[in-house]
């Protein structure tokens, strides 16, 4: 199906670009972290990779997105290591069920609603934690107002996208008390960006792009 091949091809670019991020990543996380971000991006990158290679060697597309995605997490959990791993999993495999059949803009806020719950949960992190989910809530809260689109397009992916910049911005302001910062003293994180916010912006930027360039 169309679907799912072009599904694959969206997966991999993301993937393969995340690869080229690693450095920026980890220096991003040693200003407040323990500067392994970008290492387990990688490593969550090649799994995705050699994932979809399997696929494609066995003959075996998956016949949707939902399923696609749902494997895509599963790989991401195990392979990136630390905490973000589990998070990023849950968030995917949460919002996988939602993109089965016709795509909407219910459905893109019904993936963004239970994958950021999912991430809350596992994470026990709230908005003002500084954490990625000070990215995914107002990415959330902006795929809300796409609630009556009958099709997913670049101006609304991209209005989310924006909606998670704004939110990342805002987190540079605050004191971790939870997340990869959250063992420094407030001083030292105050002004710079959050890691794992600038992580989700960066996987949005890449979902814009590559589903811009697939319209056109």
């Amino acid at each position: 199906a169309r679907s799912a091949v072009e599904t694959v091809r969206i997966v991999r670019a993301i993937a393969r670009r995340l690869l080229d991020d690693e450095a920026m990543l980890n220096a991003l996380d040693a200003a407040v972290g323990d500067g392994d971000l970008g290492t387990g991006t990688a490593r969550a990158a090649t799994a995705v990779l050699g994932l979809i290679a399997d696929l494609e060697a066995t003959g075996v597309l998956h016949p949707d997105p939902a399923a696609l995605l749902g494997a895509v997490g599963e790989v991401v959990a195990d392979a990136f290591g630390g905490t973000s791993g589990p998070l990023l999993g849950g968030f995917l495999a949460a919002a996988a069920p939602h993109l089965r059949g016709t795509r909407t803009g219910a459905t893109v806020y019904a993936a963004f609603t239970d994958g950021t719950d999912a991430v809350q949960r596992i994470g026990k992190a709230a908005r003002g934690d500084r954490t990625m989910v000070d990215a995914l809530l107002p990415a959330t809260e902006a795929a809300a107002m796409a609630l009556g689109a009958t099709a997913i397009d670049v101006a609304m992916l991209r209005s989310i996208r924006d909606a998670a910049a704004e939110g990342a911005a805002r987190a540079t302001g605050l004191a971790a008390r939870r997340g990869r910062a959250r063992s420094l003293a407030a001083q030292q994180v105050a002004g710079q960006p959050d890691p794992g916010c600038e992580l989700i912006v960066l996987l949005l930027t890449y979902l814009v792009e590559e589903v811009a360039a697939a319209a056109t």
